[in-house]
């Protein structure tokens, strides 16, 4: 160390230019280069499955960063509102990085239309832009079909009408906060009245953050040097005192910044922390090089006294920089790149301030005379010390008398905030970033309360997406996903299907042949909602939903549930036909398939009869009416040999067609219809059920005439009877099933809006002819075919919940090693495993205090909060270090241990005092800051650098004194 004081000394000119040069270098990257990064999809490893599933998703429907523009009006189905949300759909479309667009003018529907007198079904716009309602009468009627929809409230309109929704999606490839600023911009610009609009979703979270980031930098870095500047004018008392520590961070923190931007790393809603730590950490290590220069008097005039001033103190300097850079360095064990980052430069900001600290601050005062005023001769007495040495010394003097009190209080204090901790919260919810009145919080909540909410939520289906099997696994998943509280408006390909097939059959289930849902797909080719929904291959179709909450806890659970759900899900079937399969394997599919039909009922249940609250409380890991309640429901009422017991279900609907044009057979005669009608249904409540028998019956009830006329008339008339009564039959098995389960539930839960169509479409899959048996379940035969489809979650909500996991795997893993360098340094320098222990007790009842203090004031674990432990070491530790080592030097010189302490509070202690005002109060000016995290993040470093530097005066010296530790008093002892 004297070697290397010396060289400082000598070379003090070159010193200061490299420093002058380093810092201006680092300015000029930091004007050219430095970038800000709010996208915390960013911010996970690429290598990670659920970021490599997001972007996968991303790529293949069209980007998953969703904004939404929602547009305020009195009736939004007046002809004028509809205008302008059209207008503004178009405007949104042109933007140059938005995939696609929904709005009430821009969003596929299943409609109900007649061509020729027939039912037929047809997929087109909410609303036709080219047929906007021309009167009160035409607005209502819309109105009142939109709102009817439950798949349209709360995606394009809210249920009040007062809000209609326009959304969009980012191409993966495009900026996204740059893409939102251009939407709003130009959106703002095309706008009746501004006024009226908010804009809300991912993207805006992300533009919101990137400016609070901002203004974050400009305003607490200089809010934070006059804060500095004032605490340590007070403490010193002079220019020098407040200039070269100054000097020295500010200093360190261009070239920290500069690094990261030369480096092209971005600056984050963590990293832009970075100045404001550095300028109010890094005063320590100059403010103990000045502190020890002015005890000595060192300077221009006594340079062997600043020679061994900066030799006595560069020991200590170094291991506190070490220990400190060492806790920053912990972030690297991260596997979150913003945290990482943040550790890397800020580690190497430490490493700065610190070698600055122990070449230019020296090289400073190596031109300067001594400033004697300031030296501190501890024979004079107590005046001397300064008021902030008085104070410390008196604490540690009264810790001294009362060690065994302090001892006991400081226990007692340690386990009461120990007891605290288990109610300590996790939380990562981007919206709690921003102050309460700020336009995102606003926009956030309106989104909840209008729209469902605006956290996007999405289930992939891997498959082909026109096979029944694959569209009946989509179906259940969003038939499920309905069922919880906090999510809104499940939809999917699969689900429009449905609604298609509702139209046609009455049933809103998927049809059991690929040909059924062929007919139905030919109206959804070439329309916007496919892409949004399915790949171009049709292998992969993906289930959308929002979030009603960003609540970290709530998500989390959302996350496992969904994921807990869906591994119960048959991933690999066996398609089974039961008109060829043998008994053994139909029965065995049969009763897979019941299985299934009960578990959509149940979920049906759940998303339909059970009010929100109890959805809430219960959530569907305890549904009031599981699967395994509803089976015994379906089993009891079931039977496929079921037929209807009133003669007039099957004669009016054949009737109706003998007398139409579309018989096979032409029949004028009422009466040969009637009597016809009659005799087949006789036949069909008896045993006759083929075809051919139908046929037989209808030739021997027809004319000769007529059989000459058309002899396979009668066949082809059989075959469509014989369609007729197998619907009814079908109908009928249905309704005695939906009857018995009806009356399980509560009288008023009939009344539930759509629950009979629900639970219709539910049980019409027990009719179907085709089954799937799980592969577990058996083998496959010559009547099966193997099918496999693959569910998986993705989404905004699934990243937060994995960014908060990896929070705490950081916090932990960060801690640990922290302490552990921490501890090993204390030993090695110290040449005792004592003193790596002792060493830690500071640290430990700062850290219990520190969480206490967060679970009794409801501070969650967040993004900023979460690092604190591993700062609290690698910063706190330093007040021990100092303290240690002076004691050491004090009873090497004197050769009594309370003297040396004495000397030590009066000495080091003030530095100690000096150094955690200053950062303390410089982690206050957070306080400032928009970043609403930063408030906790700054109070709770504030607290710990107080409650460790206390710690280091006052319970230190107690224990010390107590235990006399072999490794401060020498082999020798002291007494």
């Amino acid at each position: 160390m004297d070697r290397f004081a010396t060289l400082v000394l000598r070379f003090r000119v070159l010193v200061l230019v490299s420093v002058i040069l380093l810092t201006v270098g680092g300015g000029v990257a930091i004007w050219k280069l430095a970038y800000i990064e709010s996208d915390i999809t960013k911010y996970l490893p690429e290598n990670d499955p659920v970021v490599i599933h997001f972007n996968e998703t991303g790529e293949r429907f069209g980007g998953v960063a969703v904004g939404i523009v929602a547009l305020e009006a009195p009736d939004v189905f007046q002809r004028e509102a509809l205008e302008e949300i059209h207008r503004l759909t178009q405007v949104i479309e042109k933007v140059e990085g938005v995939s696609w667009v929904i709005s009430l003018t821009q969003m596929d529907d299943v409609q109900a239309d007649l061509i020729d007198g027939e039912k037929a079904v047809s997929v087109g716009k909410v609303v036709d832009p080219d047929h906007l309602p021309q009167s009160e009468a035409e607005s209502l009627a819309l109105k009142q079909r939109v709102l009817a929809k439950k798949n349209l409230v709360g995606v394009v309109v809210s249920e009040d009408a007062h809000l209609a929704a326009i959304s969009y999606s980012i191409l993966k490839s495009a900026d996204r906060v740059e893409v939102a600023g251009l939407v709003e911009q130009r959106v703002r610009e095309s706008a009746s009245d501004p006024e009226r609009l908010t804009f809300a979703g991912f993207p805006y979270m992300m533009k919101g953050l990137s400016e609070m980031i901002m203004r974050d930098m400009v305003t607490l870095v200089p809010f934070v040097t006059l804060v500095v500047i004032l605490v340590l004018l007070l403490a010193f008392g002079s220019i020098r005192g407040v200039l070269l520590p100054l000097a020295t961070v500010m200093v360190s923190s261009v070239w920290a910044m500069g690094l990261m931007a030369l480096c092209n790393i971005p600056i984050t809603m963590l990293s832009n922390v970075i100045p404001v730590l550095l300028i109010a950490l890094g005063t320590a290590y100059a403010i103990h090089m000045l502190h020890k220069v002015d005890e000595v008097g060192g300077g221009s005039t006594e340079l062997n006294k600043l020679r061994l001033a900066m030799v006595d103190v560069m020991v200590p300097i170094g291991l506190a920089g070490i220990t400190t850079v060492v806790g920053f360095l912990s972030f690297l064990t991260s596997d979150l790149s913003f945290i990482q980052d943040t550790g890397l430069i800020a580690a190497f900001g430490i490493f700065a301030a610190m070698l600055v600290a122990i070449t230019m601050v020296p090289a400073i005062l190596s031109m300067l005379k001594p400033n004697m005023k300031a030296v501190i001769d501890l024979a004079a007495g107590d005046k001397a010390k300064g008021w902030l040495g008085l104070v410390t010394s008196k604490l540690g003097d009264l810790a001294l008398r009362n060690r065994r009190k302090v001892i006991v209080l400081t226990a007692i204090i340690a386990l009461g905030a120990a007891l605290l901790i288990p109610g300590l919260d996790r939380q990562f919810n981007m919206v709690n970033y921003f102050p309460t009145d700020s336009e995102v919080r606003r926009s956030d909540d309106m989104m909840r309360r209008k729209l469902g909410g605006s956290l996007p939520l999405w289930v992939t289906v891997d498959g082909p997406t026109k096979d029944p099997f694959v569209l009946e696994t989509m179906f259940t998943v969003e038939k499920f996903l309905n069922g919880f509280a906090h999510i809104r408006n499940a939809k999917g390909i699969a689900n429009l299907i449905a609604e298609m097939n509702q139209v046609m059959t009455g049933h809103g289930s998927i049809p059991d042949t690929k040909e059924g849902v062929g007919n139905l797909w030919i109206n959804l080719e070439g329309k916007d909602v496919l892409s949004q929904m399915v790949d171009g291959e049709k292998k992969h179709s993906l289930v959308q939903a929002v979030c009603s909450t960003s609540d970290t806890g709530v998500l989390r659970r959302i996350v496992a549930e969904v994921d807990d759900f869906i591994a119960k899900l048959p991933s690999r079937v066996l398609q089974v036909d039961l008109r060829s399969a043998d008994a053994e394997l139909a029965a065995a599919a049969e009763k897979a398939r019941m299985e299934a039909v009960a578990m959509d009922v149940a979920l049906d249940l759940q998303a339909l009869i059970v009010p929100d609250e109890k959805r809430r409380a219960g959530m569907p890991d305890r549904m009031r009416y599981p699967a395994d309640t509803v089976l015994p429901w379906l089993q009891a009422s079931w039977s496929k040999e079921a037929r209807a017991n009133d003669r007039a279900f099957y004669r009016t609907p054949m009737l109706a067609l003998l007398l139409s044009d579309e018989s096979d057979v032409p029949m004028d005669d009422e009466g040969l219809a009637s009597g016809l009608v009659d005799a087949v249904t006789d036949a069909w409540m008896g045993k006759a059920r083929s075809q051919a028998e139908l046929a037989a019956l209808i030739r021997s009830r027809l004319p000769e005439a007529q059989l000459t006329e058309d002899p396979k008339g009668p066949f082809y008339l059989a075959k469509s009877l014989k369609i007729i009564l197998e619907e009814v039959d079908e109908a009928h098995r249905i309704d005695a099933v939906l009857a018995h389960v009806l009356a399980q539930l509560p009288k008023e839960a009939e009344s539930r809006d759509g629950l009979k169509k629900a639970l219709r479409g539910d049980l019409a899959r027990l009719n179907s002819q085709i089954a799937y048996l799980p592969m577990e379940s058996g083998e496959a035969g010559a009547a099966a075919q193997v099918l496999e489809v693959r569910v998986r979650q993705t989404g905004m909500h699934h990243i937060n919940v994995n960014v908060d996991n990896r929070l705490v795997s950081s916090q932990l893993y960060s801690l640990g090693v922290a302490a552990l360098v921490a501890m090993l340094l204390l030993m090695i320098q110290f040449r005792s495993f004592l003193a790596g222990l002792l060493g830690m007790i500071p640290m430990t009842v700062t850290l219990l205090v520190n969480f206490g203090v967060m679970a009794a004031l409801d501070i969650d674990l967040d993004s900023s909060t979460v690092l604190i432990a591993s700062l609290v070491v690698g910063v706190g530790i330093d007040y021990t270090i100092h303290f240690l080592s002076r004691t050491r030097l004090e009873v090497r010189k004197d050769g009594e241990l309370n003297a040396a302490l004495g000397k030590t509070l009066g000495t080091a202690g003030r530095a100690i005092s000096i150094n955690a005002i200053t950062v303390a109060a410089g982690q206050l000016v957070f306080l400032a800051g928009d970043l609403l995290p930063l408030h906790s993040f700054g109070i709770l470093l504030a607290l710990a650098m107080m409650v460790s530097a206390l710690a280091a005066v006052t319970v230190m010296p107690a224990v010390l004194s107590f235990i006399r530790p072999r490794f401060l008093l020498g082999k020798n002892g002291s007494t």
